[in-house]
């Protein structure tokens, strides 16, 4: 009788324009015949893991390669952008109709509920001041995939039931959902490299996007750390054991946040993504936990 085989999550992070490395790594999965049972994502990694459950990867692959800034967000007026810093109402720097569109056009809903993978999609409801999830059954996926994307002060909050939704931004990375979920052999995605944060900020909104996804960042290596720190003092107890692989740009991929403009470097992360992911999981597929060589061994109580 063969081995069983470990439940398997994937987590895609947020990251703006360089998520297109994220649909790189998804479609990676899709070529070596991998199709985790759990799919996790926030911001514009939500997106992606949308499209994976819903088995539309090379869709994905094509939506990026044609990925334009109109087709991500619309322009509003700058005076009242401006003016919302000092005077008492809020105006986003841009429209989400643009993203809201994208989203409805090629997010195939049925597929989703239909499919055999979950989907946890991860966003902050500002007005209870909590982290909320949603899955493949919650009736307005759209919206909620909106609004998982949906970073202050470039985008509106979206209104589901009454509360404001934004973008986690910094407030949590969803590993833990996937470990809720029964995950043993998590994937964790990051699409950024540390040399991408090191370009100066050209304005005040740029400098705000960048603060929070460095602040993001920061708390995604934390738990990475912590949980290796806490392996390493564990012998026995009360711990579960995820096998964690960590899947992230070799090479800097030369992208802000809002970089949508950036068509040759867009195009240069998916492909690094889609080169990164066939190298990883052309060495972990078919490993199990025990001896799995990128993996780092995450234990959580």
């Amino acid at each position: 009788m063969g081995a069983i085989q470990p439940k398997t999550a994937v987590v895609f992070s947020g990251g703006g324009a360089r998520g297109a490395y994220n649909a790189g790594v998804a479609v990676a999965f899709a070529h070596c015949g991998l199709h985790p049972e759990i799919v996790c994502g926030t911001s514009v990694g939500a997106l992606v893991a949308a499209m994976v459950v819903a088995g539309e990867e090379e869709r994905l692959g094509e939506i990026w390669r044609e990925l334009t800034p109109a087709h991500v967000y619309g322009l509003k007026s700058r005076v009242q952008f401006f003016l919302s810093f000092i005077r008492p109402y809020r105006y986003p720097a841009y429209s989400s109709e643009p993203l809201a569109r994208l989203i409805r056009e090629n997010v195939d809903l049925e597929k989703i509920r239909k499919s055999s993978q979950k989907l946890i999609v991860t966003c902050y409801n500002q007005s209870l001041h909590r982290v909320e999830r949603f899955d493949n059954q919650f009736p307005d996926l759209h919206r909620a995939l909106l609004a998982s994307a949906s970073i202050p002060l470039v985008f509106p909050p979206i209104v589901m039931n009454g509360h404001e939704y934004v973008d986690l931004g910094s407030t949590v990375w969803p590993l833990k959902p996937a470990i809720s979920a029964g995950a043993e052999r998590i994937y964790a995605v990051l699409c950024d490299h540390p040399d991408d944060h090191r370009r100066a900020a050209r304005n005040n909104l740029e400098w705000a996007i960048q603060v929070m996804n460095l602040a993001q960042r920061s708390n995604m290596l934390v738990d990475i750390e912590l949980a290796r720190r806490i392996n390493l003092t564990a012998n026995g107890g009360s711990y579960k054991f995820v096998d964690l692989t960590v899947i992230q740009p070799s090479k800097t991929l030369g992208l802000g946040f809002m970089d949508f403009h950036k068509k040759l470097q867009i195009n240069r992360a998916f492909e690094l993504g889609l080169e990164d992911g066939t190298a990883i999981l052309g060495q972990t597929v078919g490993e199990t936990p025990s001896s799995t060589l990128q993996g780092e061994f995450c234990p959580y109580i």
